[in-house]
């Protein structure tokens, strides 16, 4: 109800001044086509007055309604007490959760952070956050167990050279650095593979725009996805109305509004073709910063193997053994062993149970 007073209010304060000429025609095409809900259409001609010297009442209120009618615009200055949106509450718990870790409060940030259930949507994106934070409190089996769970096909469009990395420097602050080592080799094995087929992406989105598309239908995480969903919906709409518009003889005559609808289209399209190539050419920026950060990691892995190899401690052919008792847990928890399925209820509660092997060394050798 509250959106068809506000149009009717609109059109009795747009109806009231007596112009003439074009601008009469423009209030009278604007009015016409608001009633009919044809948002995209009343944009054109809003924007012809907009050009003129007429002053118009309540015209900010007229562009942020028809802002919100045609985009997924959001006007979020800050995070209310109360929040309707549940996507607003998670945004506005995952800034709160961030702030607290620039602060170095940790335990009240994860807290944070474990309020939200692995079916929302975020859920997968802050594993990598929740694994930083139980990294900063010295909870490394905590942190290999989140990690891990990348690696169930659930979860494959949401990982990320970042994931690697973290595993690879929490082996080596457990002074494990067989394991470190072998995780980098695993990386930089596949790391070639993965850029080509990048680039392989990138080019396509650069040349052959038509069929790039697929592209972003192939990708599978929540912000792609719905990305792609907002691209259809509004491609949809404006696609109705100018075959509508097209229909209309009052129209005819009216060129600027069809060439301004096809603009919306294709302007709809490179903006999705646009998020597909920066996702694409971040997904790049972070191998290659990733592997520069693993191999200046892998050097001081090396040393590490060196010096222990020196002093007759290196084990060659030491096993991955864990124990329970390696665990921080909190009461009432119980662990069972991971047999090699990932179950949706278990993803996000993985344990590993590995011995930090850095009280094994001398003070002198300590990292």
């Amino acid at each position: 109800m509250s959106n068809k007073i506000f149009i009717l209010t609109i059109v009795l304060v747009l109806i009231r001044p007596s112009w003439g000429g074009s601008n009469r025609s423009d209030i009278k095409n604007f009015n016409y086509l608001l009633k009919r809900k044809l948002y995209h259409s009343s944009i054109y001609f809003l924007s012809r007055l907009k050009k003129t010297k007429i002053k118009i009442k309540n015209m900010e209120k007229i562009s942020y309604f028809l802002r919100k009618k045609t985009s997924d615009f959001k006007n979020y200055k800050r995070c209310p007490k109360k929040a309707n949106s549940s996507l607003l509450k998670t945004q506005c718990l995952i800034n709160k959760s961030r702030r607290l870790y620039e602060k170095e409060n940790y335990q009240r940030g994860i807290s944070l952070m474990e309020e939200l259930p692995p079916t929302n949507a975020f859920w997968p994106y802050l594993l990598k956050e929740k694994a930083w934070f139980y990294y900063k409190l010295k909870n490394y089996n905590k942190v290999l167990g989140l990690l891990v769970t990348y690696k169930s096909p659930l979860l494959d469009d949401y990982y990320s050279p970042e994931v690697t990395y973290l595993i690879v420097l929490t082996y080596f602050r457990m002074c494990r650095y067989k394991d470190s080592f072998l995780k980098t080799k695993e990386f930089l094995a596949s790391y070639d593979f993965n850029i080509n087929k990048i680039n392989k992406k990138i080019k396509s989105l650069k040349k052959r725009r038509n069929k790039s598309l697929k592209i972003l239908m192939g990708l599978r995480d929540f912000k792609s996805k719905e990305m792609f969903k907002r691209y259809i919906k509004k491609n949809k709409e404006i696609t109705e109305e100018l075959a509508l518009i097209r229909r209309l003889t009052r129209f005819n005559k009216s060129k600027g509004l069809k060439t301004f609808l096809l603009r919306e289209i294709r302007k709809n399209k490179n903006k999705a073709l646009m998020y597909a190539l920066k996702k694409m050419k971040k997904k790049k920026k972070d191998y290659i910063f990733f592997k520069r950060n693993i191999l200046s990691l892998n050097s001081e892995i090396i040393k590490k193997r060196r010096n222990l190899l020196y002093k007759n401690k290196y084990k060659k052919n030491e096993k991955k053994m864990g124990d329970v008792k390696n665990i921080k847990r909190k009461k009432n928890a119980h662990f069972y062993s991971f047999k090699g399925a990932f179950w949706a209820d278990e993803l996000g509660h993985y344990h590993f149970a590995l011995k930090n092997k850095c009280g094994k060394i001398k003070k002198g050798n300590r990292l």
